[in-house]
């Protein structure tokens, strides 16, 4: 039932009978008890089906940090959602588990944008931040940005919205 476009996986479990419950689920291989994964947010609640039995639904936020994201090309990125389900039937109290791998391809892959310029006695560059840049490492050359920026005069600003630097014009790099 997940759409992309609300930004969240919406799954549903089964059609089981009343004599089974929910015990625990595991997202991103991280187990949550029912009151955890309320606390997470994770909206975990059955649902009743038509026939009398129920489903036991999820809804996890494409922006947990549990939730995979792998870009893919153009502007897709892939979120996927590794789910164990931990179930037991209460007439004998066995537990059994249910896996599953759900993936959403979403375009929502926005690049980053650069712009250079000249500044009085230094170059510049502005970059405008894009969707899959906030782990980045910026370098000059073939060394990190952090070891030449402070003995070297460049002038480093970034507001979460644009990146900026300005190199001296006889600085190394």
């Amino acid at each position: 039932d997940t759409v992309a476009a609300q930004g969240y996986f919406k799954v549903r479990l089964g059609h089981f009978l009343p004599d089974v419950e929910l015990v625990s689920v595991s997202v991103g291989g991280r187990p949550f008890s029912r009151p955890e994964a309320e606390d997470r947010g994770f909206d975990p609640h059955e649902a009743p089906n038509p026939n009398g039995t129920r489903a036991f639904g999820l809804r996890v936020p494409f922006a947990d940090p549990l939730v995979q994201q792998q870009y893919l090309h153009g502007p897709l990125r892939r979120y996927s959602l590794h789910l164990n389900y931990t179930l037991r039937l209460l007439s004998t109290g066995e537990a059994f588990t249910q896996a599953g791998l759900i993936t959403c391809d979403v375009p929502d892959v926005v690049p980053p944008s650069f712009q250079g310029s000249c500044e009085a006695g230094a170059l510049a560059l502005l970059m405008t931040h894009g969707t899959l840049d906030r782990f980045w490492v910026p370098y000059v050359g073939e060394r990190p940005l952090s070891q030449l920026a402070a003995p070297h005069s460049y002038r480093v600003s970034d507001d979460d919205r644009h990146f900026h630097l300005a190199v001296p014009l006889l600085a190394a790099g």
